[in-house]
């Protein structure tokens, strides 16, 4: 790998680890909840007002939250018979144009998730629901997530074209990305 990226990927390792375990924590949560709304509603009839309502946004945080994680070590749908059956050039060529797509697709949502955040923080949009939660904290996740998935992918775009230079291979989400230590 360039020497030069070796820091960033630090960083980004580490983030994504934070995001991981807090998509977890977020996770084990909903679960707990759920049991317990479960119980609240068959029990005493009476679930845990807005319960639904948590879970729905804590969905949109595990989504956003996990994204990066998952992409070092081949967590996404990925769909390569064709792929594999390429002479190696063609696969490199393959992985990088993947990636370079994922990084427009991550900049995209970053860009547009980023302003339609702000337009809700500016205008003081709510959903109108039970909990009446302000929209911008559920769509801040969004850009968030986005930003650190383009960095993601913007490491693996590199990584993708050096290779094609040097015609080295490309590990395909076989091995997690390096220790932070």
């Amino acid at each position: 790998m360039l020497s030069w990226l070796q820091p960033i990927e630090r960083w980004i390792v580490r983030i994504e680890n934070a995001f991981g375990g807090i998509s977890v924590a977020i996770l084990a949560g909903c679960g707990a909840l759920i049991c317990v709304d479960v119980a609240l509603r068959y029990v005493f009839n009476r679930p845990i007002v807005g319960g639904i309502e948590i879970i729905e946004y804590a969905l949109v945080f595990i989504t956003f939250l996990g994204a990066s994680w998952a992409v070092p070590r081949g967590a996404h749908i990925d769909i390569d018979v064709c792929v594999q059956a390429m002479p190696k050039f063609w696969q490199r060529a393959c992985a990088f144009l993947s990636n370079f797509i994922s990084l427009g697709v991550a900049i995209v949502l970053m860009v547009f998730g980023a302003s339609v955040t702000w337009t809700s923080f500016m205008r003081g949009a709510y959903k109108p629901t039970v909990l009446e939660v302000p929209t911008w904290i559920v769509l801040l996740i969004i850009p968030i997530g986005s930003a650190l998935l383009a960095a993601r992918f913007l490491r693996e775009t590199i990584v993708c074209a050096e290779a094609i230079a040097t015609g080295r291979d490309v590990a395909r989400g076989e091995h997690p990305p390096p220790s932070v230590e």
